[in-house]
């Protein structure tokens, strides 16, 4: 029972020293960080489309056309869509 007891209490000590956690809660960090990368990544789609809009009405007829040959994506799965103008940034 000593024995025991001894272990868990160097096994907490480790744990406090060294930061470690245990695994039951790995899920749900995993689940938060999920959760925060969708909205992060909402707000950066929101920020994406605010820009666009802003830019296209502040040009005429063809600059705006040939602006919206830059954002034609295709019919690519979402996961696979990258613009011309967000290439040319690689």
């Amino acid at each position: 029972m000593r024995r025991e007891s001894v272990r868990t209490q160097v096994s907490c000590c480790a744990a406090r020293e060294y930061g470690y956690r245990d695994f039951s809660d790995a899920e749900t960090e995993v689940v938060r960080c999920r959760t925060l990368a969708r909205l992060i990544a909402k707000i950066c789609d929101t920020a994406d489309d605010r820009f666009w809009e802003t830019l296209s009405a502040a040009l005429r007829s063809p600059q705006a056309q040939g602006l919206e040959s830059l954002l034609d994506v295709g019919a690519l799965p979402s996961i696979l869509r990258i613009t011309a103008i967000r290439h040319s940034r690689l």
